[in-house]
């Protein structure tokens, strides 16, 4: 029986409005019976019935549009949360779920609309500030995603997932120790969830004390085992699905910051293959391969033909190698002229 985790989510404000009556459970119980079951068919039964009378009509509205969700007919549950919502477009509940829905399918237009209106008519609606922190920070623009996050906090709505977000961006704005911390309590009550333990030991190798980068080591390794463990493996393919490639650029700038650049090196070029290139990954690529040219320890491979571990880089990538080799190539030619003058003058 399929688990209806998106409707799951509606169980605990069932169990606040409901009371149990003598002829039996409420239809408020019974919904969030079936809904803790993932119950499709019972649910559909319920909202079917005579019983559904009983559910208040917001809450009805959102329950049939979750369950057009689960049944995956995103247009049924559109049409479902805009009927009501033009009669009430302060219901912060209907609202939500039709946001949840835009952004599923990447409507962000949609979306913004449906923040817009209802913080308008209804300004106590607080997880729209989460969700306009969603939106700009789907677009880069990190200033209004963290003031959107902000007000969301201030007004006083609180999740996972707005903590996760605040704690990535006090780490972006650097503030390291804030971060820190609210990763740590997310991680009490978050242990399975991936992303908060890497983007901790992010945190920890920004603080770069010793204790810090022994505690970021241990997350990484969990964190790489699990990634090496997913990777399936097939008759034409060394690796298919290279996992996280954050996990792997962590693993690098851990092994830079103790100064194993060939070690940082190698880690960097999982990053570019399980990321497919991440600008980011490629500029620390480079800051160590150059490191370790200049020491003599590595030579610049600047294409797939030539490396076929790496993919295929940027035009900028490609001029930095260029630029890097011919440098190179000046200062070796510089140095085997100085040896021919020595050599005259003997």
């Amino acid at each position: 029986m399929k688990r209806l985790t998106t409707l799951a989510l509606l169980a605990g404000l069932l169990a606040s409005c409901g009371e149990s009556t003598a002829s039996g459970p409420s239809a408020l119980q019974r919904a969030e019976s079936l809904l803790a079951a993932g119950d499709q068919n019972g649910l559909s039964t319920l909202l079917a019935g005579p019983d559904a009378a009983e559910l208040p009509e917001a809450l009805r509205v959102d329950l049939e549009a979750k369950l057009a969700v689960a049944q995956d007919d995103v247009p049924k549950a559109e049409r479902l949360c805009r009927e009501y919502l033009e009669a009430h477009p302060g219901e912060a509940g209907v609202a939500y779920t039709l946001t949840d829905v835009y952004l599923s399918i990447g409507a962000g237009d949609l979306a913004r609309e449906v923040i817009d209106r209802t913080l308008a008519a209804n300004p106590e609606a607080c997880k729209m500030h989460y969700y306009s922190g969603v939106l700009h920070g789907s677009k880069r623009r990190l200033d209004k995603a963290a003031e959107a996050f902000q007000e969301a906090e201030r007004c006083g709505f609180h999740s996972p997932d707005l903590e996760y977000n605040l704690a990535v961006l006090d780490q972006n704005q650097g503030r390291v120790e804030e971060s820190i911390g609210r990763l740590r309590e997310l991680r009490e009550t978050q242990p399975e969830w991936r992303n908060v333990r890497r983007e901790l030991a992010r945190g920890l190798i920004a603080k770069g004390d010793q204790a810090s980068m022994d505690e970021a080591q241990l997350l990484l390794d969990e964190l790489s085992a699990v990634i090496e463990s997913e990777i399936v493996i097939d008759e034409t393919h060394d690796g298919v699905g290279q996992g996280d490639w954050r996990v792997w650029e962590l693993l690098g700038l851990h092994a830079e910051k103790q100064g194993d650049l060939q070690a940082a090196q190698l880690y960097y070029v999982e990053a570019l293959k399980a990321g497919e290139n991440p600008p980011q990954v490629e500029e620390a690529y480079l800051r160590v391969s150059e490191q370790l040219l200049e020491g003599g320890q590595s030579e610049l491979v600047p294409v797939r033909e030539e490396n076929t571990d790496l993919p295929p880089i940027s035009a900028g990538m490609q001029q930095r190698f260029d630029e890097a080799k011919k440098k190179k190539q000046r200062e070796q030619q510089g140095s085997e002229s100085q040896d021919d003058a020595a050599t005259d003058g003997l």
